[in-house]
């Protein structure tokens, strides 16, 4: 955050806003994961998904608050920042499958009774 010490003050403001907006974030997603973690997730795809999608977000608000605090070496930054957007284009790819899927049964239920159209 030392990058914006003496620019002017509306930028600061937006950028301790924008910290501040990541924080909430990365507690919040860390929470849901936590709370997530004590019913059956595992029993589902879409709870598997769901966990993992978080958990992936915890991650990324949680090393993007550490990047603003911490300057790391480049690499390891790049590196860290490639695994985790790879990780979560796997889980939104995975979440559109997911959709197809259950579309597919909808109207497989719905074929299967005519009457469930209405």
């Amino acid at each position: 955050m030392n990058r914006y010490m003496g620019q002017p003050l509306l930028v600061q403001i937006l950028a301790w806003t924008a910290f501040a907006l990541l924080a909430l974030n990365a507690i919040l997603s860390w929470a849901f994961v936590v709370r997530f973690s004590r019913v059956a997730w595992w029993a589902t795809p879409e709870g598997r998904h769901l966990m993992k999608f978080t958990a992936a977000l915890a991650l990324t608000f949680t090393l993007s608050l550490l990047f603003a605090v911490v300057d790391p070496k480049i690499l390891t930054r790049l590196l860290l920042t490639i695994g985790l957007f790879a990780w979560i284009a796997f889980e939104l790819a995975n979440r559109i499958r997911l959709q197809g899927v259950a579309k597919r049964e909808v109207d497989a239920a719905r074929s299967a009774h005519p009457r469930a159209r209405r």
